[in-house]
């Protein structure tokens, strides 16, 4: 499994501004947009949870035939896409989601990753919802797994609420990031 910067993930940083401007609860995805990401589920979700804002934080990778799905996507009054930052400023945006999703198409490739953001997320103590992927299964104590859209919006609901944040689930999720 890929490890993290526990340090740089866990230690507080100020909120960015352009994040900032950007209405709560704030459901994030931090890395490359490409095509293992499931766009066309981000439009579904998007749409479905309007209260919500979803946010991008990355650069655009390939897409491919994804790429009109992507442009749809972007172009709800509730979503973000705020491109590529430095990687010293990722941990300040991850920080600052109130949850952040590993949204990947579940495809024989996804299922022979192990995602980086994975433990960045959980060393920020972010809830974390993903994609029934292989690699995430073994964290279902600390990870919501989504498959059918309306696990996804309750598994989103649940991430946004007080409880995912209590101390026991935090110190859960700050476990398993400083053993990677």
């Amino acid at each position: 499994p890929n490890g993290v910067d526990y340090a740089a993930y866990a230690t507080p940083h100020a909120e960015p501004a352009d994040l900032a401007r950007i209405p709560s609860p704030r459901i994030g995805y931090v890395g490359v947009i490409e095509t293992q990401l499931d766009v066309d589920l981000m439009l579904r979700l998007a749409q479905r949870m309007s209260h919500a804002s979803f946010v991008f934080v990355g650069p655009i990778g390939f897409l491919g035939e994804k790429r009109n799905s992507w442009d749809r996507l972007t172009e709800l009054p509730n979503v973000h896409a705020l491109g590529h930052r430095d990687v010293t400023m990722l941990p300040a945006y991850t920080q600052h989601l109130d949850a952040c999703v590993m949204s990947y198409e579940v495809t024989d490739y996804t299922n022979a990753i192990f995602p980086l953001k994975l433990n960045e997320y959980l060393a920020a103590d972010r809830p974390v919802v993903s994609s029934r992927i292989d690699s995430v299964l073994p964290f279902a104590d600390v990870v919501r797994i989504a498959g059918s859209d309306d696990d996804w919006v309750s598994a989103l609901e649940a991430a946004l609420s007080a409880e995912a944040c209590a101390d026991a689930l935090v110190q859960a999720r700050r476990t398993i990031a400083r053993e990677h």
